[in-house]
């Protein structure tokens, strides 16, 4: 409350002595979001004294909760600063790594393990002809653990993900790549594979069979026309 509402209203809402009155002083309570309270007419000195001691109290108790909430967001919040590409600092109490720097041009592939063997490769060599780097957490070799998935994906400009199979590490990856908010473009053998809480994302279906052309003929603009869309919004 001001200062005046301090000084006036609250002392002459002892005094009130008609209806009118009343209903006026009440609506200044309801705006400041003091309710469940009731009070004869005329409004004693005790009514209003307590009235304000809970109006108090509640300001405080929201402007606490609001700084906690802040608080809270500040820190969930990425460190990102443009130049060249962006910069991300991982969550240290996830993920240990320094923070990368975004790389033109090298799409990070997600796909289930047994699409690495056969599509990975076709994808490879459409992206290839066309100047990208196509990385994908199998080539670091060994144990795969999420900091190389998240210091790949963070280097990356853009991720591609493939749905089919419906693989949980698929799901995992495609989640990170949004909290990194990095340009997504989907493929998928099967459209019911593809998440179903994403309505609006644009995908290329295509066909595992020999003479389909889909990836070839639409991977490589579908790539550009998302980074795109992303870096000019």
């Amino acid at each position: 409350m001001s200062d005046r509402c301090k000084s006036e209203l609250i002392p002459s809402a002892s005094k009130v002595e008609n209806e009118t009155q009343h209903a006026f002083v009440e609506k200044i309570f309801e705006r400041i979001n003091v309710t469940g309270w009731t009070w004869p007419v005329p409004m004693s000195g005790k009514t209003a004294e307590k009235i304000r001691r809970k109006t108090a109290e509640d300001l405080r108790e929201s402007r606490a909760a609001l700084q906690s909430l802040a608080d809270f967001v500040s820190r969930l919040a990425p460190r990102i600063q443009p130049a060249d590409g962006f910069f991300v600092r991982p969550n240290r109490f996830l993920l240990i790594g320094k923070p990368r720097k975004t790389k033109p041009k090298v799409v990070f592939a997600v796909m289930a393990w047994d699409l690495t063997s056969t599509v990975l490769p076709v994808v490879k060599a459409i992206l290839d002809a066309a100047g990208y780097t196509v990385t994908h957490a199998g080539d670091r070799g060994g144990q795969v653990i999420f900091d190389d998935i998240w210091g790949l994906m963070t280097e990356a400009e853009v991720v591609l993900v493939d749905f089919t199979g419906r693989r949980p590490n698929v799901y995992l990856e495609f989640g990170m790549a949004i909290v990194l908010g990095k340009p997504i473009v989907a493929t998928t053998q099967r459209k019911d594979d593809l998440p179903s809480d994403t309505p609006n994302l644009k995908y290329i279906h295509y066909l595992d069979k020999i003479g389909d052309r889909t990836l070839q003929e639409g991977l490589v603009n579908a790539i550009k026309d998302t980074v795109r869309d992303i870096t000019s919004a």
